[in-house]
């Protein structure tokens, strides 16, 4: 048993030197940021895969990578937290902080150590966005993306090719272990970049992937009968389908598209019971946990508990963030009613000045589509959190392109004030202004 240990520690050591010499080797042509970003969106829902053998290995894997990411962009300098990142940062800083009230020092220190988690993950995700000095840059390093989520269907479609189990009692996709609705989180944010690729991306062949993967991606979700996920996807594509309304031809040639792959998702694929969920409004399912988010609220309105949790793992006594199965009741349950409102008041603040440059990137003309994409997978994150809370506990998909959406938002101010200052000084706001040669 101890050599089979020593060729598993041995295989690993050797696979995580080849993996560093591919990222240096790779760093030279590619964005190394987005490259360490992939790697993290293919691994961390499978840290909830509980039946794989290597999950605890993993779990570890993934926290290296999201250190890797702020290290990386720290060191070379590709980090630049702008005004709309602070706008986000502020509230969740003090939501992270509210540690220091969680409790006994064990309590405090594992609070720290669980949300903590979260901020890095969070401006992980920010540095990406402001890691590209251009628009080019930023399309070609997007495209990257397309490997994650390759990944992650040939990983869910060989799951259930080779386990016919993976259809629960429940009729709802289980992968390993992995919850349904982790399933559908983690599929929601990549069939929103799909979308993006089907859309807007000049290549046709990088169009017709991400027409594959879209569809794909859409199957997955309904097999997993997450509402919140189908309402993520929904919400993000429509935004990034709001520049076809101008092209009518082109809306219905999509249009028709889409509703041929919904029907033969229907008629063809056995998710008959798990589409019925997506009609039912009831939150009926909701009704206990946020019960519990009640009686937190009640007994500390004002700060908050700091950290509500629970035991996982069994005999472990591992702590997590207790799921309230709703992003606004955790923050106000940890945070009490003064954590909110700086978070209410940052929503409002992102919803203004993300309107703003929406209609600042409009009369400039610019025919860049990524606002689109900011504004998709932002507003999709923020409905999401209605019914779910996995945005804010430790680091996960969502949580990463939280922050690489809104930190886009400053970004693309930058492209616009370098391109439509000198060419449509019209179109450019007060607030803007030129940047530096």
């Amino acid at each position: 048993m101890s050599d089979v240990g020593l060729n598993v520690i041995v295989l690993a050591a050797f696979g995580a030197v080849l993996s560093h010499i591919a990222l240096f080797i790779l760093g030279f042509r590619f964005n190394p940021l987005f490259l360490i970003a992939g790697a993290f969106m293919f691994i961390s829902p499978l840290t909830a895969a509980v039946d794989l053998p290597a999950v605890g290995a993993l779990k570890w894997v993934r926290l290296y990578l999201t250190v890797l990411l702020l290290l990386v962009a720290v060191l070379g300098r590709r980090l630049r937290i702008g005004q709309m990142g602070w706008v986000l940062l502020i509230p969740l800083g003090f939501y992270t902080f509210g540690a220091f009230w969680a409790g006994g020092p064990g309590t405090i220190l594992q609070a720290l150590l669980y949300k903590g988690m979260m901020l890095v993950t969070l401006i992980g995700g920010m540095a990406l966005a402001s890691s590209c000095r251009d628009e080019t840059e930023l399309r070609q390093s997007l495209r990257l993306l397309l490997l994650p989520a390759a990944a992650w269907v040939l990983f869910i479609l060989v799951a259930m090719a080779l386990n016919p189990w993976t259809i629960s009692h429940l009729g709802r996709l289980m992968v390993m272990g992995m919850n349904p609705n982790r399933i559908g989180q983690t599929s929601a944010p990549l069939f929103i970049f799909c979308v993006y690729f089907a859309l807007h991306d000049p290549i046709k062949a990088i169009r017709l992937l991400g027409y594959l993967g879209a569809g794909a991606l859409a199957i997955i979700i309904l097999y997993t009968g997450s509402r919140g996920a189908a309402g993520q996807a929904a919400i993000g594509g429509f935004f990034l389908a709001l520049p076809l309304f101008r092209s009518p031809l082109y809306f219905t040639l999509v249009s028709i598209i889409a509703a041929a792959v919904g029907y033969g998702a229907w008629q063809f694929v056995d998710v008959a019971d798990n589409t019925e969920r997506f009609t039912n409004v009831s939150f009926e399912t909701r009704e206990e946990p946020w019960t519990y988010a009640r009686e937190y609220i009640i007994q500390k309105p004002v700060l908050g508990h700091g950290w509500v949790y629970g035991a996982i793992g069994g005999d472990t006594g591992e702590a997590s963030t207790q799921n309230l199965h709703c992003m606004y009741l955790n923050i106000i349950a940890e945070t009490g009613f003064i954590g909110f409102s700086i978070f209410a008041a940052a929503v409002l603040i992102l919803m203004v000045r993300g309107t703003s440059l929406y209609l600042t990137v409009l009369r400039a003309g610019l025919p860049d589509k990524t606002i689109y994409l900011a504004l998709a997978v932002c507003a999709s994150v923020f409905a999401h959190g209605v019914i779910e809370s996995g945005t804010i506990m430790g680091s996960t998909l969502n949580c990463m392109m939280w922050g690489f959406s809104v930190a886009l938002f400053d970004t693309i101010g930058r492209y616009v004030e370098r391109q439509a200052w000198y060419r449509w000084p019209h179109a450019v706001p007060p607030g803007y202004h030129p940047l530096p040669a």
